[in-house]
């Protein structure tokens, strides 16, 4: 009982500095959007943006929590009834979210399947690596007329753009990620009889499990940026189409307030899939506080 008092205070100490260090974070999170936003405040009334261009912020950002001012931008969605209007931009971003996700994943699931197999297969690799480098430097931007012509379907060539987009240079990251799998565990390993399917169940894959899922936190971006310009062609909704139709009608208002929207999209979900990450790989995680201490 004594032992176990005397880990209260220790405990107690713990969660304040967790809870220190998370509101310290959180201040420099606003003390940098707060500069940010005065500059863009003080910039208009000096008159040095033009307001035309340049909103300020008190101005669009209102205009977030009005989903009706975005209906008229949904292509195909004219004369909806009031209730679907409110929630319009709710289903904008639950679309846009749902083609990166159908497209971040099979993007990640066939570039690992490939990466493995490059590093298992010798002339595979030999075979397939210049051509993927070649492949990785490509934009997946300039594949969008050829994914026109092929698929002729919007939502098809969105999410097939975000594929390329991640397949690339994901393949080429995991053929490296393998690599770094400490060759002692494999050589004792197979001291003991193990097999290679095993070894790589059992090693390689745990192994290279939390480096594998930053690479997928990592190319979330380039997904998501791809998918906004993957939305231009016979898409009926979806924040991609807002922003170039917002455009498209001088309403600079509505297209900050969509810049907003699609930065605190990818900012949250980053944010989640950090927070996820440090929960699944918690043992790297504070083997690299360790060493840094």
């Amino acid at each position: 009982m004594t032992q176990m008092v005397a880990q209260h205070p220790h405990a107690s100490t713990q969660t304040h500095w967790k809870l220190l260090q998370i509101l310290t974070k959180f201040g420099w999170w606003l003390l940098s959007i707060g500069l940010f936003v005065m500059v863009w405040e003080v910039g208009y009334f000096v008159g040095w943006l033009d307001p035309l261009l340049f909103p300020p912020p008190h101005i669009f950002i209102p205009i977030i929590f009005d989903s009706p001012r975005f209906q008229p931008f949904g292509v195909g969605y004219q004369g909806i009834d009031e209730e679907v209007s409110n929630y319009f931009l709710l289903r904008a971003v639950g679309a846009t979210f749902l083609r990166v996700a159908l497209g971040l994943l099979i993007g990640y699931i066939s570039g690992v399947a490939v990466g493995f197999l490059i590093h298992y297969r010798r002339w595979f690799g030999y075979l397939s690596t210049p051509m993927l480098r070649l492949m990785a430097s490509v934009s997946a931007v300039a594949w969008f007329p050829l994914a026109i012509a092929i698929l002729r379907n919007g939502e098809y060539t969105a999410i097939a753009l975000v594929s390329l987009a991640v397949f690339f240079p994901l393949t080429l990251a995991v053929s490296e990620v393998v690599k770094t799998v400490p060759p002692t565990l494999v050589n004792a390993a197979r001291v003991i009889g193990a097999s290679r399917q095993q070894i790589f169940l059992n090693i390689i894959l745990p192994h290279c499990q939390p480096q594998l899922y930053r690479l997928m936190r990592i190319n979330f971006f380039g997904a998501w940026m791809t998918i906004l310009l993957s939305e231009l062609f016979d898409v009926r909704i979806g924040l991609g189409i807002f922003i170039f139709l917002s455009r498209a009608y001088l309403n600079s208002e509505l297209a900050w307030a969509l810049v907003v929207i699609i930065g605190a999209c990818g900012y949250t979900v980053d944010l989640v899939m950090r927070l996820i990450g440090d929960r699944l790989f918690w043992y790297e995680t504070a083997t690299t506080a360790k060493t840094r201490m």
